[in-house]
Order: structure tokens, then sequence, then C-alpha cells
């Protein structure tokens, strides 16, 4: 297992397979990019690893109320997979989010794949802003269990969540909290709908 780091690309971060890898480097100009053997060194190398010292007391946040709503979609006749994210502050929306991830090997996962990347750009977001504590609300229980290491993960993808997770949690404090999927959660449901538009369901 490899982790594929972009310095300078279409979008700057560590990726687990070379085709995601390649989607944000591929006719991009002075694209940098570099795979390692560690998840510590390839975030090193885009310059992402989590440090205390880089974050000032007067830049953290403390405030228990910063939540991100995640979901995935799969779309089953391109077989791409969306995530959606949704950031809310003391009620307020501050961020609204999606991305795709094109045919993966791990197409066992679906849905539940986009729901893993929202969790983990729910946590590359909060460590940018240096928020110390963070609720993350989701539809799929394994997001909390691979997380705090209560089920054990078995491919690449879970591998890969479970170790940033356990990583992260070094420097900020998670909460989960589970919901139930379409069960008119206003967040919830938009989040979902964002995943539908990156995975190509919705227009």
């Amino acid at each position: 297992m490899g982790y594929y780091a972009v310095k300078s690309g279409r979008k700057v971060g560590v990726f687990l397979t070379w085709s995601e890898c390649e989607e944000q480097v591929k006719g991009f100009k002075g694209a940098e990019y570099k795979k390692f053997n560690t998840l510590n060194e390839a975030e090193n190398f885009v310059g992402i690893t989590p440090s205390e010292n880089n974050i000032s007391e007067n830049e953290l946040v403390e405030d228990s109320n910063i939540v991100f709503y995640v979901d995935g979609s799969f779309n089953e006749k391109t077989k791409n997979v969306g995530y959606g994210l949704v950031l809310i502050i003391d009620n307020e929306v501050i961020i609204k989010d999606l991305g795709t991830t094109h045919p993966h090997e791990e197409t066992s996962l679906r849905n539940v794949l986009g729901e893993i990347k929202g969790a983990i750009k729910a946590i590359d977001i909060a460590l940018a802003n240096g928020y110390k504590e963070i609720t993350i609300v989701f539809d799929y229980i394994g997001i909390e269990k691979w997380a705090k290491g209560e089920w054990n993960a078995k491919n690449e993808v879970t591998k890969f969540y479970k170790k940033i997770m356990k990583n992260r949690m070094k420097y900020m404090k998670i909460n989960f909290r589970k919901v139930k999927s379409h069960s008119n959660d206003k967040w919830n449901d938009e989040a979902d709908r964002l995943a539908k538009i990156g995975s190509g369901i919705f227009k």
C-alpha cells in the first residue's frame, strides 16, 4: 500500500490511489507529486502534518458547536462516488462542499467510500482552521467504528481512514453523531444532495 502526495496540483493532499493522484496532476503545469510508504511521510511532503506548534492559542477555536454533516453517494451507471459536506457553526452555514471519486477497486464500499471521503475532508478543514473540537454527523456507523478502532479495517480504504483519523485525534477532539438516513434531518439531507451532485446522480 502506498500514499500519493500532491504538493502542487489541482488539489493538494494525500490520495490513496494513483488514479486519484493522476486526476490532480495530469496536464497541470508545474505539478509536484510523489508516492510514499507511510502517511506521515506523505503529509510531510505536502506540508499538512498536524503540529500543535503551528497554531497559537489565539488561533485555536474552542467550540463544540462546530458540526460537519457528511454523506456519500454511488452512481450505478458511471460507478462514480461522490461526497457531500456541510459545515455548521452556531447554526450558521459556513461551508458547503462536494467532490467526486472515480471508479475505485473497492467498489463494494459504494456510497460508504464517499462518506469516508467527506469525513476526511471535514477533519482537514478543521485542522486548517485550528478547531480543537468538532462533531461529525453521519448516517453510516462505520464512520465512527473504524475511526475509534472498534471495527477491523479490512481493505485499503478503511485502513487509510482508520490511520488518518487516529492521527488527527491527537490534535483535536472528534465527536461522532449518527443520524438515520433520509429522516428529514435538514443538513444531513443537504449533505446527501451534495453527494449526489458529486456522483453525477443529480445535476
